[in-house]
């Protein structure tokens, strides 16, 4: 594989601009409506119940998408630094592609 290769890099920005805007779209605009959906519809109400805690649901769903958000500020670094040392960014962006997309495949199983 050529090193900057101006083909390769213009490939990685355009997957790494359309897989940003993809998640932008689905954390800030779908996923909370449909979050605050489903707890009302499960706990009858907006309390949650969380490891003994009760919760507003909104709450709940802000202090887990910081939480994420802070284990990838933490991990990515690491991550990076592994698949530039071993020059293996095929084989992790395949593992994480394939990791992502089995956990989206089983929401779609999630029943009411």
């Amino acid at each position: 594989m050529k090193i900057n290769n101006a083909k390769t890099i213009n490939a990685w920005c355009m997957y790494d601009w359309a897989n940003s805007v993809y998640a932008i779209v689905i954390k800030s605009s779908i996923f909370p409506v449909f979050y605050n959906t489903a707890t009302q519809n499960t706990f009858n109400g907006e309390l949650v119940d969380f490891f003994g805690f009760q919760l507003v649901n909104t709450a709940l769903y802000s202090f887990a998408i910081s939480f994420s958000f802070l284990m990838v500020a933490i991990i990515s670094p690491l991550l990076s630094g592994i698949a530039d040392y071993s020059s293996n960014k095929k084989g992790f962006m395949q593992f994480f592609t394939y990791l992502g997309s089995s956990n989206n495949s089983g929401d779609l199983g999630l029943k009411n």
